[in-house]
């Protein structure tokens, strides 16, 4: 198997990076061990109270302590953290987010203030995450790194969990110029939101056109997934167009109701979908699964 050119470049720019791009030396020395080879194990204690927080209030802070090898971190600020498809509560596996400096001033975890502790849960091979930000960083976005740690949670063993360091890119003037140059020119000539959920659209036509012929409910089901994959690239975009604005703190209000405009035209991957309803018409339950997200 022959890898192409440029896939061969972005590792060899990866391997020479030992940081995220943008990042002063002092900043690339601080944690640069955790995102080599190195696995910590972390354990951690919350107290019975804290437990109890964290169960009604999973995104507030509660104290922690933190033990790496003979390394004791006192006062560690806690979080539950995570999003639809990830969060889990404190009790099942939950992903965290630990301020070392938020309780302690001048506490830090391997020179760095903040951790994120991800459960992974979506990615079972730990890998996808810190692979993407070393493709990101290859190609010139300022992205903070990820590597692994093994995690116990008073006592109870939680695992492997990917570790990414808690750096508000947009909030550091020494990146944040940066990372707006980076993803605009990145924006316009590879994120083309149009281009991209055309083509997904156009490949799942062929795919639910072939699956209704024997499991129609799997067909329903793979188009309406295509849509959300769909949803999810434009919403992914109008992040990053609140980003490069004046102003990144913006609220803009998203549509999760339907297809965003654009994405439900009368192109020729809309028909495709269309022209398999009318000739599939009883494996579709909503009138139009273009415009619906689906469950």
């Amino acid at each position: 198997m022959r890898l192409p050119l440029s896939l061969i470049c972005a590792f060899l720019c990866i391997s020479m990076t030992p940081g995220w791009a943008g990042q002063t030396p002092q900043a690339r020395a601080a944690g640069a061990d955790l995102f080599r080879d190195s696995i910590p194990a972390l354990e951690m204690e919350i107290s019975a109270d804290g437990m109890n927080r964290l169960r009604k209030s999973p995104r507030q802070y509660v104290p922690a302590t933190i033990r790496e090898g003979a390394t004791i971190y006192t006062n560690v600020a806690v979080h539950l953290k995570g999003g639809p498809g990830s969060f889990r509560r404190v009790d099942d596996l939950p992903a965290l987010t630990l301020n070392f400096d938020r309780f302690a001033d001048g506490q830090t975890f391997h020179g760095l203030k903040k951790i994120h502790l991800n459960n992974s849960v979506q990615d079972r091979s730990f890998v996808s995450e810190k692979i993407s930000r070393e493709l990101f960083n290859a190609a010139g976005v300022p992205t903070p790194r990820a590597g692994n740690a093994l995690v116990r949670l008073n006592g109870h063993e939680l695992g492997m969990y990917v570790l990414v360091e808690g750096i508000a890119v947009l909030n550091m003037p020494e990146t944040r110029q940066r990372y707006r140059d980076r993803v605009a020119q990145l924006s316009t000539n590879v994120f083309r939101v149009e281009a991209i959920t055309n083509r997904i659209y156009g490949i799942s036509g062929k795919i639910a056109a072939v699956l209704a012929e024997r499991y129609p409910a799997a067909a329903q089901a793979q188009m309406r997934r295509a849509a959300q994959l769909g949803l999810r690239f434009q919403q992914r975009a109008n992040s990053l167009q609140r980003q490069l604005s004046p102003s990144p703190g913006l609220n803009v209000p998203r549509d999760r109701s339907r297809i965003p405009e654009g994405l439900a035209n009368e192109d020729r991957s809309g028909q495709c979908l269309r022209s398999i309803q009318r000739t599939c018409p009883t494996v579709f339950a909503s009138p139009d699964p273009l415009r619906k997200g689906g469950n």
